[in-house]
């Protein structure tokens, strides 16, 4: 996909230079000032359709999450060791969504998917993974019965994703261990300071 973009952008550059000669040639029959100033212009002009798009660069990303709320917990676990994108961009229906093929390449050079249970068997996501075209590619399932916006659920979500991690990425183990660790604690001071603000409202949650 890359590549036919890059040919595609060298031929234009290609006849674009081509045009600029032409016309050059054409109204520049004498005037020594005049044609060093229009050669100076071909070149400049030349230049900047070569550079505009010098990255042709695959999409990509070590790590696809089947969701925005998975995609955060591994950005933050990872803290930046890892590139992490979203197979459902926030505020889609998961069901709904339909992949783009920027979605299929970046799957297909990823070191890892990790999904949710109830994402297993739904099109969207079974139509990426076959697309996507590659064997080697671990999946791993956040296997919990809860509510995901429970704290219990992104405290439990949060020691598999770190797992994962460590399993996939042995070498930085520790580091992802202890970001967890600190992520949960931050769950967990959230879930005391909801409690407090309903037990203080008079409601029971």
């Amino acid at each position: 996909m890359c590549g036919v973009g890059c040919a595609i952008h060298g031929l234009l550059a290609i006849d674009v230079k081509k045009r600029l000669s032409r016309i050059f040639k054409r109204n520049l029959k004498g005037g020594f000032v005049l044609r060093k100033i229009f050669s100076t212009i071909l070149i400049l002009l030349a230049m900047a359709v070569l550079l505009v798009p010098l990255s042709c660069s695959s999409p990509s990303a070590e790590v696809m999450a089947g969701s925005s709320q998975i995609a955060s917990a591994v950005r933050d676990i990872a803290d930046g060791k890892l590139e992490v994108s979203s197979a459902i961009p926030p505020g889609m229906c998961p069901g709904h969504y339909d992949v783009k093929p920027g979605d299929i390449e970046a799957l297909a050079n990823s070191d890892l998917f990790i999904i949710h249970n109830w994402q297993q068997k739904m099109a969207n996501i079974t139509g990426l993974i076959e697309a996507a075209n590659n064997p080697d590619l671990p999946v791993r399932i956040i296997d919990i019965m809860d509510a995901p916006m429970l704290p219990s659920y992104q405290i439990e979500m949060v020691d598999k994703i770190s797992q994962i991690l460590s399993e996939i990425y042995p070498g930085d183990s520790d580091y992802y261990q202890e970001s967890a660790a600190n992520r949960k604690e931050v769950i967990s001071a959230k879930e005391v300071e909801l409690k407090n603000r309903l037990k203080n409202a008079n409601l029971s949650g």
